[in-house]
C-alpha cells in the first residue's frame, strides 16, 4: 500500500501512545465536549449537593460518636470515590481500557489535517471526516480536539506539532469550524 503525498497545505503528524497523556488527553475531551449550556452549573450544583449532604451526614453520625461514623462509613467511601470519579479518575480508567482493549491505537497514530478534512490511522485503521463532519473542534493549551460525536473525539497533541504546524493547525480549525471552533490556547 503506498502512502499519499501530502499537498502543501496538508499537515501530517506521527507520535507514538501514550498512558498519561492519553489520561490527559481524555480529561480533556470530556471537559470540552459539546453540551447544553445549563450542563454545567447544575453539575457544580449537585457536586456542591453531595459534599453538603456529606458533612452533614458525618456531623449526625458524629453525634453518636464513633460507632456512628463507622455506620455511614461504606456509605462515606463509595461518595468520595465517586467525586474522585467525577474529578479526573474516569480519564485514568478511560486511558486504561484504551491500553487494554485497542491495540491499533496504542501501536502508534498518524494524523493528517487538510482542506479536505481529517485522517487519521492508528496501525491498520483508518478514518478519514470531512471538516463539515465535526461537531465541534477545539484548540487548548496542549491539544487540538476534534469532536467527530458528542462523546468523543480525536486528540493531537501539540508536543508532536512544530510551530508552523501548530499555527497551520489553528488556521485550519478556524476556516472550516466557523462557529464550532473553539480556541481556548494561551
Amino acid at each position: 500500500m503506498t502512502q499519499p503525498v501530502p499537498s502543501a497545505s496538508e499537515i501530517q503528524v506521527q507520535f507514538a501512545w501514550n498512558f498519561s497523556e492519553c489520561a490527559h488527553a481524555l480529561r480533556q475531551v470530556m471537559r470540552y465536549r459539546p453540551r447544553p449550556r445549563w450542563w454545567r452549573p447544575m453539575t457544580r450544583i449537585f457536586i456542591v449537593g453531595i459534599v453538603v449532604l456529606l458533612f452533614l451526614a458525618i456531623v449526625g453520625a458524629s453525634s453518636d460518636g464513633w460507632s456512628g461514623v463507622i455506620t455511614i462509613l461504606p456509605w462515606i467511601v463509595i461518595l468520595v470515590l465517586w467525586l474522585a470519579l467525577l474529578g479526573g479518575g474516569q480519564a485514568w480508567i478511560g486511558a486504561w481500557h484504551i491500553r487494554r482493549n485497542n491495540r491499533h491505537l496504542v501501536a502508534g497514530q498518524q494524523h493528517s489535517l487538510s482542506d479536505a478534512g481529517y485522517r487519521l490511522r492508528c496501525g491498520l485503521i483508518e478514518s478519514t471526516i470531512p471538516w463539515a463532519g465535526f461537531e465541534r473542534l477545539v484548540e487548548t493549551r496542549d491539544f487540538f480536539l476534534a469532536y467527530p460525536h458528542k462523546s468523543g473525539a480525536y486528540y493531537l497533541p501539540k508536543r508532536s506539532l512544530t510551530a508552523e504546524q501548530t499555527r497551520q493547525a489553528r488556521e485550519l480549525f478556524k476556516l472550516h469550524g466557523g462557529d464550532r471552533a473553539t480556541v481556548l490556547a494561551a
